[in-house]
């Protein structure tokens, strides 16, 4: 039987802090945006996944090269 499998990075309200954090792979990762500043939030998730990103641009081994860095 297969693993299950881990859950994409996503944003997640910590009510004791009252702010928002990045849960990824069972790490929490601080925002420092507020319960109003969901847009702030959602920048921090989406810089947050852009630095996780590792490109494949000149590798020639078709098993590494991803479809998205084809180019």
């Amino acid at each position: 039987m297969p693993g299950r499998r881990a859950k994409p990075p996503r944003l997640w309200f910590r009510e004791d802090d009252e702010t928002w954090i990045i849960l990824d792979r069972g790490r929490q990762i601080r925002t420092g945006c507020s319960r109003d500043d969901i847009d702030g939030a959602a920048k921090a998730l989406e810089t947050y996944i852009g630095e996780r990103h590792t490109s494949t641009i000149g590798a020639t081994d078709p098993n590494v090269l991803a479809i998205a860095d084809d180019g």
